[in-house]
């Protein structure tokens, strides 16, 4: 086979560290996309609300909702990350569609 031997359950090819210790700055590398995606929303959504408060001379309103709404979609997308929500792709968690059930094709869940 030339090379392409592998440990049991590591795919030729793959990017996967043998030893344990390997593994810990991959994990962390997985999920470093998310703390700056949620600094950023939130920061964004403030900031256009400070803009929208000088504009209209309501002082702390749209900062607060800034702040408000900035942390709900921050959260939504840092649970969506961790566990996979969409298309059960990504995170531990990976979930199945709506109408999947093992040993059954979602394709057929919807001709009924």
């Amino acid at each position: 086979m030339g090379g392409l031997a592998c440990e049991a359950g590591h795919v030729a090819g793959s990017f996967e560290p043998k030893d344990e210790s390997s593994r810990e700055p991959l994990s962390i590398m997985r999920f470093s996309h998310v703390g700056l995606q949620f600094a950023l929303t939130v920061g964004i959504l403030v900031a256009l609300g400070i803009w929208a408060d000088k504009r209209l001379g309501t002082t702390p309103l749209f900062a607060l909702l800034g702040v408000g709404v900035g942390f709900g979609i921050g959260f939504y997308h840092l649970y969506r990350a961790i566990y996979g929500v969409e298309n059960g792709t990504s995170g531990k968690g990976a979930t199945r569609g709506a109408h999947s059930a093992p040993g059954r094709d979602p394709e057929d869940a919807d001709k009924s």
